[in-house]
């Protein structure tokens, strides 16, 4: 069976329309509705084109680079396969289309935006009563332009230097590339979003969460103690029960007397204050990932399980380097890394400890708290392949019974299996509900159980009976109320 996309004439003049890019030219002239119920469904006219000329730009039997070169109409193909696999690395685990609201497209080096700023009486939408006029919300064109700035890179290689090389290998640095015009495009938008557009509407600055914090007794022998304090270690009998970071300490002199406040934050910090290089990985093993992105930052490991990547991984530009381990274990182990109370890294499925802590209506529970909050939980996740055009949903029964209705989309480069992709959609719901349901203990003492720990919990009053897991615990000591310790926990899923 004869096809059309064999006799496309290509030239060099495809590239040169104001109006439309290479690949809608092409498309123009092949469309691919065309190819509906063939086995050239799913293919756009420059995958066709690739196919016609049997290029193959990955896999085992990749092609070199020559071969696009082999006559004038097959180059012609080449910047076209350039330019996808910059916008590939741009696009790999980018951010930018979660903080951007809308693209608009113009010709020029300045632009004039639109804004509607109301206050916070107008965000409040009042009962209006008959024939009373209506509020309005104005919008308004903002004061000044928005100057807009070029970025570029010349790639600039001899046709010795790349004839050989296979494609496959080519497109890594292609990619890599393509990671960091993203990464400066991410740049430029998180400075726009904290420090405004030059129209006086920088972002509002929020302080959020929480620190490790111990205050006690202070003497100015402590002084250059505290100077080159890096980190510390709660004990309890000599065992050890916590291990964080220094990131500040105050010295105050109050009714008190003299107290110092050290406050910081666990070893993740290490790890969430570097950023990683941008990498890909073809095969990686978990054992790679640890060696290359967490022990330069001095952490040791306490466990790694047997973990490799079926598929290319790729650590996209900006990403702190526990965001890629963390990437890394979700996605092809399907566990979250986290730290002993020692400060190693356990980098392996949570296993049940043996602990039990049970708790009932005859222990002295100080205070207890049931939060059931289905805002934010999931109905359905809709995983996009952007390359490919392709989608797949993942729906939660449970909150679609509750008459529930939320769906997030989320846009997945196209080198992922589909297995990471189903992934995603499930791990997008399973966060989704993490919350949905907690129950915070507080009780007399200290350090009553640590985070994986399991909880029975049975108080009747409440009508709260199950297992459950601990997800957070806070203990605190004071001369006035003593020792309490402040459980969150979670269903065990």
């Amino acid at each position: 069976m004869a096809y059309h996309f064999e006799n496309v004439k290509l030239e060099k003049g495809m590239y040169g329309r104001s109006d439309r890019s290479f690949s809608q030219t092409l498309e123009e002239l092949d469309p691919s509705e065309h190819y509906r119920g063939t086995p050239l469904e799913g293919m756009d006219a420059f995958q066709r084109q690739l196919k016609r000329f049997d290029i193959k730009v990955k896999g085992i039997g990749s092609d070199c680079v020559e071969k696009f070169f082999l006559n004038t109409e097959s180059a012609v193909l080449f910047p076209e396969f350039v330019s996808r696999v910059v916008r590939q690395g741009m696009e790999e685990e980018s951010i930018l289309p979660d903080i951007t609201a809308t693209v608009t497209r113009f010709d020029g080096m300045d632009y004039r935006s639109i804004a509607a700023i109301p206050t916070e009486e107008q965000k409040t939408l009042k009962r209006v009563e008959e024939g009373a006029e209506i509020p309005k919300t104005q919008i308004r064109t903002q004061e000044n332009l928005v100057r807009l700035h070029k970025r570029g890179r010349m790639l600039v290689a001899s046709y010795e230097a790349i004839r050989f090389q296979r494609l496959d290998l080519f497109s890594v640095t292609l990619r890599q590339i393509g990671a960091y015009i993203g990464r400066m495009h991410l740049e430029d938008a998180i400075k726009v979003l904290c420090d405004g557009d030059g129209n006086k509407n920088p972002a509002q600055v929020f302080s959020v969460g929480t620190k490790p914090t111990v205050t006690f007794v202070y003497q100015k022998e402590m002084a250059p103690v505290l100077k080159m304090a890096a980190g510390f270690t709660a004990f309890q009998d000599g065992v050890t029960m916590l291990r964080a970071t220094v990131d500040e300490y105050a010295v105050e002199l109050g009714a008190g007397g003299m107290t110092a406040t050290v406050s910081g934050r666990g070893f993740a910090a290490r790890l969430l204050d570097n950023e990683s290089r941008p990498v890909t990985y073809q095969d990686a093993t978990l054992a790679e990932i640890i060696r290359r992105h967490v022990t330069p930052y001095g952490i040791q490991c306490g466990e790694a399980a047997d973990v490799r990547a079926g598929s290319v991984f790729t650590v996209a530009a900006g990403v702190s380097q526990w965001r890629a381990l963390e990437d890394f274990c979700l996605i092809y182990g399907g566990f979250s890394p986290r730290f002993a109370r020692d400060g190693k890294l356990l980098a392996a499925p949570e296993r049940d400890s043996g602990k039990v802590l049970t708790i009932g209506d005859d222990d002295p529970v100080l205070s207890c708290t049931l939060r059931e909050d289905h805002y934010g939980v999931l109905t359905e996740a809709l995983i996009i392949d952007k390359t490919r055009n392709l989608s797949y949903s993942v729906k939660n029964p449970d909150m679609i019974a509750k008459g529930g209705q939320c769906r997030r989309v989320i846009y997945t480069p196209g080198n992922r299996t589909w297995a990471a992709i189903r992934y995603t959609g499930e791990y997008q719901i399973k966060k989704s509900r993490e919350d949905e349901k907690t129950v915070t203990v507080t009780l007399p003492g200290n350090f009553l159980a640590f985070p994986g720990d399991r909880v029975s919990l049975n108080l009747e009053r409440m009508g709260i009976s199950g297992d459950f897991r601990v997800a957070e615990a806070e203990n605190t000591f004071s001369a006035r109320k003593g020792a309490t310790a402040a459980l969150t926990l979670k269903e065990r899923g």
